[in-house]
């Protein structure tokens, strides 16, 4: 069997969580080398902004899993995923309220 000849809600969760962990440890590990080789800068007060933009990219990654779903006979899996990415976006949101709206 396959792994993408799988189609339930689960599964789809499952791969929507753990894409994101991972894309959050590639963009932090990124923008870890991007700041050694001097391309960005190290951030002395805007640890909070570059987490949070971190966090924004992870939950992004889930678009490749999106885009590979969206076809027939896996509409609960690509449900799952979008279930999850609809979560994540919301805990983000949530999280980051008071400085998105910050007067």
């Amino acid at each position: 069997m396959n792994i993408f000849e799988r189609n339930n809600l689960p599964f789809g969760l499952i791969i929507g969580f753990l894409t994101s962990i991972i894309g959050l440890v590639v963009v932090y590990l990124l923008f870890g080398v991007m700041t050694q080789l001097g391309i960005m800068d190290h951030s002395s007060g805007a640890m909070d902004k570059r987490v949070r933009t971190m966090a924004i990219l992870a939950i992004c990654t889930n678009i490749f899993w999106i885009r590979k779903m969206n076809q027939a006979f896996t509409s609960q899996t690509l449900r799952g995923i979008i279930i999850s990415t609809m979560i994540l976006c919301a805990i983000w949101f949530f999280q980051y309220y008071d400085t998105l709206y910050a007067e």
